[in-house]
This record gives structure tokens, sequence and C-alpha cells, in this order.
């Protein structure tokens, strides 16, 4: 049995951990993206 799962992203300019904190305010989940053969992206 195969699960799939959907995931909406999108890139964002600011870095660092004061960022990430209006991101979790703002109901978003800051992330690090790895996978698919490509370099890790650290922008979501």
């Amino acid at each position: 049995m195969s699960t799939t799962f959907e995931l909406k992203a999108e890139l964002r300019g600011d870095l660092g951990k004061g960022a990430s904190r209006r991101l979790r305010r703002g109901g978003k989940v800051p992330a690090i993206l790895y996978g698919g053969g490509q370099d890790p992206n650290r922008y979501f």
C-alpha cells in the first residue's frame, strides 16, 4: 500500500530565528526540504 503526501510550500526571503518565529506565529512551519537528488533548500 502506497501513501502519498502533498505539501504546499513557498520560498521565503527572511532567514534566522526571528523570521522563523514570525512564520510560526502566522500559522506556517519553517522547513528544509531534502531529497530528490538535489541540494537541500533552506528557504521554505
